[in-house]
């Protein structure tokens, strides 16, 4: 029933973080007194790290690597129930609320399953559907509420202002790009694209991507090219539309692909570059391509009423 975190990943895994701080594994040791071949071992997969070793990387790696650790030795019941809520913040499945309202509820009575699911992870899933819901009626208020509670479950002083105190747990950093979303429906850009941030800093890491993890960042590079063109800041907007469609390319994927060269071709064309129609014909064509001939003309119709522009 248990999927364990085999060691030669979570070593892979260690490997990336650290050259991504460009530290050599004998900057490791000068930092925690861990010595080279201990660590040689670890990120080779040879041995399975102490807990007290992983306490030790995580300062210096600036990582929650105990949790990285950990959520991937979760249940099959829990491994579900995080799919359903990618489901949920990928896709907007509205479905996917109602049934895992329902799975949860059997969870709190089925005394079966009490020693394969993290309960308080199950009281944070009740709070985000709460959120969820309420995201989806426009009660934003309501729902940052929901998602504010639903972290501090685990961490009790967990406020906007205090969010880099804390180290955040995988399904914590979904939690927190559903904050950030209703923060951006409240216009709190700015605190919005510190939340995204964070979160994106956590899930680019992770080991064995999978189609799920790859959407999920896809979504953050949206939000934060959409906050900032909100923020007036349209080379960052542009930066990240980029950054978003070279994503998509290196993963193969077409999510949100027809969105990303709108929003750079919208930036390109008030920064005064020429090769914004481009662009504009890029989302057209990828909207053809799946079929979505409603939202081809609310674009072109959108663009013409905004910028006087026909595509």
């Amino acid at each position: 029933m248990f999927q364990v975190f085999d060691a030669t990943t979570f070593g892979e895994y260690m490997k990336k973080v650290r050259k991504s701080l460009n530290l050599t594994q004998k900057d490791v040791e000068n930092l925690c007194k861990i010595n080279v071949e201990t660590l040689r071992r670890l990120e080779n997969g040879k041995v399975i790290p102490k807990y007290d070793t992983i306490e030790y990387l995580s300062e210096v790696y600036k990582a929650d690597l105990l949790s990285v650790f950990s959520a991937h030795r979760t249940s099959e019941v829990m491994y579900k129930y995080y799919k359903d809520l990618d489901d949920i913040i990928i896709n907007y499945d509205l479905k996917k609320v109602s049934n895992l309202q329902e799975e949860l509820n059997k969870v709190l009575t089925n005394k079966e399953l009490d020693n394969m699911v993290n309960l308080n992870q199950v009281d944070q899933l009740k709070e985000v559907i709460v959120g969820v819901k309420a995201y989806y009626e426009e009660n934003y208020l309501e729902s940052i509420e929901s998602f504010i509670k639903a972290l501090k479950i685990n961490n009790k002083e967990f406020s906007i202002e205090s969010f880099k105190a804390y180290k955040y747990t995988l399904l914590e950093s979904r939690i927190l790009i559903m904050l950030a979303v209703s923060l951006s429906a409240k216009k709190e850009y700015d605190n919005s694209n510190d939340l995204l941030t964070l979160a994106l800093k956590q899930l680019i890491n992770v080991p064995n991507m999978t189609i799920n993890y790859v959407q999920l960042i896809i979504k953050i590079y949206l939000n934060l090219s959409y906050n900032h063109f909100n923020l007036n800041d349209l080379k960052q907007s542009l930066k990240f539309s980029n950054t978003g469609i070279k994503y998509c390319m290196d993963y193969n994927s077409i999510y949100c692909l027809f969105a990303f060269y709108y929003r750079s071709g919208v930036a390109k064309y008030l920064l005064g570059k020429r090769n914004y129609k481009n662009d504009f014909r890029y989302c057209l064509t990828l909207l053809e391509i799946q079929d979505k001939k409603d939202l081809i003309e609310i674009y072109k119709k959108r663009t013409y009423e905004m910028y006087k522009i026909e595509i």
